[in-house]
């Protein structure tokens, strides 16, 4: 089929963002029990770490992930993949050239992992690492509360940075990405260049609301999208509001900014504050 954008507007990236990859999780968990035959590493994974010493056959016992990171265990070898915003999971095999990794099961399935951007950051780890990375991140985005509000305000406190910088740190919350800080900065009437010391605490919690309920809705739209899909395909289309977009429905314009390293966001200069 043809490949729609992730996100409705005005030419937009699609990016994976941590409702994305808890469907890939899940899609990929249907195989636990099955036998891996092969590991193919491609040319978007030069630096993999571990890959080469799994010994194969082996069976795929589990998949988890927190935040962008997913892991397979593959008898007690974990295969650690951090999703970048680019990051595809397939079951097609499309183009070698991006091609970071390439997983093959006994019954004839695959799936391969690709970036046309960037290197995917993959290695085989230990299950202390695992629960080291899970512990070190923030809570998924999917699962965030009020009750966080103490966690993100005491991040932006700690040095000298921006609401979208806070945002960004995977530490503090993990799974946000351009859509979702988009959208929930616009639901909360907050600029996303705002100093993170000068929100209200009830600002704060009004964020984490919209947070919550963007990436739970992202999550809604992606099950009964991909419902028939033996993968998610991420080619499904969220509505948005102001991500991707010029102007807002009552024609307020706005802008597209790049307001992290790694973050180009839309927003309304006219509304948020």
């Amino acid at each position: 089929m043809t490949e729609r954008s992730h996100n409705t507007g005005a030419g937009e990236p699609r990016v994976a963002e941590g409702p994305d990859v808890m469907l890939i999780a899940a899609a990929l968990g249907r195989w636990s029990g099955q036998t891996i035959a092969s590991i193919d590493v491609g040319p978007r994974c030069p630096s993999v770490m571990g890959v080469r010493d799994i010994v194969l056959p082996s069976t795929l016992r589990t998949v988890g992930c927190h935040g962008t990171s997913m892991w397979l265990d593959i008898d007690e070898r974990i295969l650690m993949v951090r999703m970048g915003q680019h990051t595809r999971v397939s079951a097609a095999i499309s183009d070698p050239r991006y091609a970071a990794l390439t997983i093959r099961m006994s019954g004839g399935a695959s799936v391969q992992i690709s970036d046309h951007r960037r290197f995917v950051n993959a290695r085989v780890v230990d299950p202390a690492t695992v629960r080291r990375h899970v512990s070190a991140a923030g809570p998924n985005v999917t699962s965030v509360t009020r009750a966080d509000v103490q966690r993100i305000t005491r991040a932006a406190l700690s040095v000298d940075r921006t609401v979208a910088e806070a945002l960004a740190d995977v530490t503090v919350i993990a799974g946000i990405g351009q859509r979702i800080a988009s959208e929930a900065l616009y639901a909360a009437r907050v600029s996303p260049w705002r100093a993170g010391h000068a929100v209200l605490h009830h600002e704060w919690c009004t964020v984490l609301d919209a947070l919550h309920v963007e990436s739970m809705r992202a999550l809604a739209i992606g099950l009964a999208a991909s419902a028939q899909e033996p993968l998610p395909s991420l080619a499904w289309s969220i509505p948005a509001t102001v991500y991707g977009r010029t102007r807002l429905s009552d024609g307020t314009p706005l802008v597209r900014e790049r307001c992290t390293s790694a973050w180009t966001l839309t927003w309304a200069p006219g509304v948020q504050t």
